[in-house]
């Protein structure tokens, strides 16, 4: 048999291997979602742990083990299996790390800017469902953990929370903090930007103007009682790495 031959029945085969693995792996999963249904905890774990064997980056399987242990208040054990759940890219665990199990997640490795998209989710989420006091919280960490491109953010509308929370792009060597002054409409529209206001620490012309830019684009929390035009604030601190 030539060479070329080997290498083809070879991949032939590592392909048929991983056809049947996928299959078991989601007829066990089908197996492991029934016995969980049915409350029979132990069976559904069982089950859960062959998955694991066949394929030790099934991240939905560690998700399912971790609500297990969670459910059997193992909290050792949720932590573990959610911490491998961030670790294989389901960053929605830290959801649970932090309001299930009150982990720390800063000590995971993960970018601290998938930290604060996802804190900021959830606080978005929270306010959703009007739980204002709990999604400022989130937001407040969500701050303290951004610094894409290099620049920090600070909103300020008094009685509103931002929707989203555009990127100034950092386009030049400068640095400096740029307070924006804005006026917002009572549909959460920035109307109007002034940026380099007083608290700013730079006049540096590209800085400026991406502040600006990025504080038009933020949208505010509707709110029908506000001023017609309300006054705030938007901070972006630029720093060079």
């Amino acid at each position: 048999m030539s060479r070329k031959l080997i290498i083809i029945a070879a991949f032939f085969i590592s392909i048929m291997g991983y056809s049947q693995n996928h299959e078991q792996i989601r007829l066990l999963t089908e197996k492991g979602d029934k016995y969980y249904q049915q409350n029979n905890i132990e069976k559904a774990e069982k089950t859960f742990k062959k998955i694991i064997k066949l394929d030790s980056l099934h991240k939905d399987t560690y998700f399912n083990l971790g609500a297990i242990a969670l459910q059997k208040n193992n909290a050792n054990e949720a932590i573990g299996y959610f911490k491998k759940c961030v670790e294989l890219g389901d960053l929605g665990a830290i959801d649970i790390l932090e309001t299930n199990l009150n982990y720390d997640f800063s000590k995971l490795n993960i970018d601290k800017v998938e930290h604060s998209e996802v804190l900021y989710k959830i606080g978005l989420k929270l306010l959703s469902k009007n739980d204002k006091e709990k999604a400022e919280l989130y937001f407040l960490k969500s701050n303290k953990y951004n610094k894409i491109n290099s620049s920090d953010k600070q909103f300020t509308l008094e009685g509103r929370l931002p929707l989203n929370r555009p990127l100034p792009k950092f386009i030049c060597s400068k640095q400096g903090k740029v307070v924006v002054s804005i006026i917002v409409d009572r549909k959460g529209k920035v109307t109007e930007a002034t940026a380099g206001v007083k608290g700013s620490t730079t006049t540096a012309n590209c800085l400026l103007k991406e502040a600006k830019n990025a504080a038009l684009q933020t949208k505010w929390q509707p709110k029908p009682n506000a001023p017609e035009n309300q006054r705030g604030q938007i901070t972006y601190n630029f720093k060079l790495r």
